[in-house]
């Protein structure tokens, strides 16, 4: 390493940092630290000239890593906190030998979800290394900001993935049933569980899902110190790099043995935040992580009366007109598993003087066109916008 070279402070110290922590950068994810993401590109760039760092597609994706740790560790500990080579140390390893496995794709494209997924989370100012209250035996707080990878997660209280056993041919076969998880955020704006399905549909099984929304309940409950009611609904966020996705876990149309996709997670979830893996689902997170989120944003959009009306139809909305007889839903608070309700009630709709609007941000209202037609009135706003304007500090 050319110690002439500043790595103590910039671009070249926060992209060690963060290898010390996910292990594996996908390249990609530069984009999701900033709007300008050359001059992180410039870094690694220089870093990887500097044989600082690797950068390949091993694993079958452009991505960053650390070059020769274990000789190097003394040179590269000058540059993180303390206590970071340490849980590099311990994290690291399973994760690039997973990029070197051929056979199991599956296992790298995992890695990289995962990754790419704490990036987001700290893109967004939530904690996501080592320094982060440890829930094994600290006690959570309402203030806290932290994301618990899914590791981290099952680690806390012991959490075992499910072992099943098939025959084949005769043959006896272990099978996990577990999470497709990426991980736990904690926030003042509410507790999540994250997903990450990349670019493709996921198949998630029921069985697994619902054990994990009720490993996290009681983890919850124990670990917490305020009182947290039995009946508090469940969180979850999906994330994904193909906001296509989205439409197809709603209109099911995909394959017919992934029919039960978002079936299988309504089991296990009240509410399903929907989020692309770009500057616009940062700026959400960055709402969601905020106490009262969604009350503060109903109040922005709809009148107090309109919102109490909503208990006075059939129809799962948010707010009511009943002076012209409309039904409203605020998908700036983007639960796919109300929207999807909402649309296809108002596809049923035999009311003629009945009309439905829905409230979105402006990259949402392909996606909402796309599932409602000309069903549903849609109402636009810039997302940057609105965030500057109503939850920027």
């Amino acid at each position: 390493m050319n110690n002439k070279r500043n790595y103590k402070k910039g671009y070249k110290n926060e992209i060690i940092q963060l290898l010390h922590i996910v292990a594996v950068i996908p390249y990609r994810s530069l984009r999701l630290l900033s709007d300008n993401c050359r001059m992180y590109q410039r870094a690694v760039r220089e870093m990887a000239e500097d044989k600082t760092v690797i950068v390949d597609k091993r694993g079958g994706e452009k991505n960053i890593r650390l070059l020769d740790y274990s000789s190097r560790r003394v040179e590269y500990e000058k540059y993180v906190p303390k206590g970071y080579a340490e849980y590099y140390e311990k994290t690291a390893s399973e994760k690039i030998k997973a990029l070197s496995d051929n056979i199991n794709k599956s296992a790298s494209e995992r890695v990289m979800k995962n990754s790419a997924t704490q990036i987001m989370m700290y893109a967004c100012g939530i904690e996501i290394g080592p320094d982060k209250r440890d829930l094994r035996c600290e006690m959570l707080e309402d203030s806290d900001l932290a994301f618990y990878s899914s590791n981290e997660l099952k680690q806390i209280e012991s959490y075992r993935d499910t072992v099943t056993y098939q025959n084949k041919q005769g043959e006896k076969t272990k099978k996990l049933s577990n999470s497709r998880i990426s991980g736990l955020l904690t926030s003042p704006g509410g507790i999540y569980a994250v997903y990450n399905i990349g670019e493709s549909l996921i198949e998630w099984k029921k069985f697994g899902e619902v054990k994990m929304s009720a490993y996290i309940t009681q983890l919850i409950s124990k670990k917490s110190l305020s009182e947290v009611k039995i009946d508090e609904p469940k969180n979850a966020v999906v994330i994904a790099r193909d906001e296509s996705l989205f439409v197809k876990i709603c209109n099911e149309s995909y394959r017919k043995n992934e029919k039960a996709i978002i079936l299988n997670m309504e089991y296990a979830y009240d509410r399903l935040y929907i989020v692309p893996e770009d500057q616009n689902g940062i700026l959400l997170v960055k709402m969601m992580i905020t106490s009262g989120w969604r009350g503060k944003i109903l109040n922005m959009i709809l009148r107090k009366e309109e919102q109490m009306n909503a208990a006075e139809v059939s129809v799962d909305c948010d707010g009511y007109d009943t002076e012209n007889n409309i039904c409203k839903l605020v998908f700036l608070i983007p639960n796919l598993i109300k929207l999807k309700a909402f649309i296809t009630r108002a596809l049923l709709e035999t009311d003629k003087t009945r009309t439905y609007q829905i409230y979105c941000y402006s990259f949402q209202a392909k996606m909402i066109s796309e599932l409602a037609g000309n069903y549903v009135k849609i109402l636009s706003i810039d997302i940057v916008k609105f965030f500057d304007q109503y939850f920027s500090k």
